[in-house]
């Protein structure tokens, strides 16, 4: 049975996503996608605007082992440290819901 983490994250209307920032954000979204397709147990990911200002993404693993291993081990990835850090010095709010 598969194990989802969904995010949905809301910004302020008048700041951009991390994606649209520019500088180094193309590379560092690129070594995060890559990080997480080499993540123990990866299936899937899935993600789409809900309105400009909200996108869902969904992370699909095959286990809650390994699910629960990627949450630990993101927040000291460097990569998805430099994306939490542009989220919350930005007023970017990320909430985490998990069905397993």
């Amino acid at each position: 049975m598969a194990y989802v983490i969904k995010t949905v994250s809301t910004k302020p209307s008048a700041e951009v996503w991390y994606s649209q920032s520019g500088g180094s954000a193309v590379t560092t979204l690129s070594n995060i996608v890559a990080w997480d397709k080499a993540s123990p147990g990866y299936l899937d990911t899935t993600g789409h605007s809900i309105t400009a200002d909200m996108f869902e993404n969904f992370i699909i693993f095959d286990t809650q082992i390994n699910g629960d291993a990627w949450l630990a081990a993101k927040v000291t990835q460097p990569d998805w440290v430099i994306h939490t850090a542009y989220y919350s010095a930005h007023g970017i709010i990320s909430v985490e819901t998990i069905y397993p």
